[in-house]
């Protein structure tokens, strides 16, 4: 009795871990995140498209003011001719800095936000459509699953009152053993209700292994259901990397 027991006790703790029921939330959550994370990342660009603005203004500013002044000095020759290069330097670098700034907010920002875009649609009562598939596609492919897991609550409870009552049977038996007042047909009794109370826990032993196994095998199958129309960058890097390897993910049966 012990040991099956113990054994059977110590293969069902209760962890964090994604394939547990309910807990593909967190990954339902990334694609809501994602949305945000588009906003956050077009507000970087844009401020940074603005501090290249600020710089390109700036040279340019500096350089027209100096080359004034500098047109319009007494010195000449060789002199003149560094100061004159050091104010078109500035000029080139300014239009390095501008055109930097252009390719931030033509080209990266507008990425963002059409990606953004296409990946994401509102719904009228709130949230995003993708969400929403996700967080039922989920459900679906964990249905199976989460039956298991009910049923699997259910023999373990069983399974632990079927060791109670082998354990008051087995004390009964032995003690009956040492008493003068316990007729043979008394003991014979007392050792059928053992006898019955072992092979219950046996057979919930053997039940509770058979379901946990079935439960297994449903986690295997829990992802099944195809992400591909959900935003990659929602994903975890793991993942991403095993949507590039594989197009396509067959759907979970019906």
């Amino acid at each position: 009795m012990s040991g099956a027991y113990d054994e059977y006790a110590m293969s069902d703790e209760t962890t964090d871990s994604f394939w547990e029921v309910g807990n593909y939330k967190r990954t339902v959550k990334r694609i809501e995140d994602g949305h945000r994370l588009c906003n956050d990342m077009m507000s970087c660009i844009q401020e940074r498209a603005k501090i290249e603005k600020s710089y390109a203004q700036q040279l340019t500013d500096w350089s027209k003011r100096w080359r004034q002044l500098v047109e319009r000095g007494p010195q000449y020759g060789t002199l003149e001719r560094a100061w004159v290069a050091l104010m078109t330097e500035a000029e080139k670098v300014s239009d390095l800095h501008q055109e930097v700034k252009n390719n931030l907010v033509n080209e990266d920002l507008e990425k963002v936000k059409n990606w953004q875009k296409e990946a994401y649609h509102k719904q009228m009562m709130g949230g995003f459509k993708e969400t929403k598939e996700a967080e039922e596609g989920f459900r679906k492919a964990q249905k199976p699953w989460a039956k298991k897991l009910k049923e699997l609550e259910t023999a373990k409870k069983t399974y632990h009152m079927s060791c109670k009552e082998e354990k008051i049977a087995s004390t009964r038996e032995a003690n009956s053993k040492g008493e003068a007042s316990v007729t043979s047909d008394q003991q014979k009794k007392l050792q059928e209700k053992l006898d019955k109370c072992k092979n219950d826990v046996q057979k919930e032993t053997t039940q509770g292994r058979s379901i946990n196994g079935s439960r297994t095998h449903c986690a295997a199958n829990s992802l099944a259901f195809n992400l591909t129309q959900h935003p990659l960058e929602a994903l975890s890097p793991e993942s991403q990397r095993n949507q590039l390897r594989h197009s396509t993910i067959d759907k979970l049966d019906s």
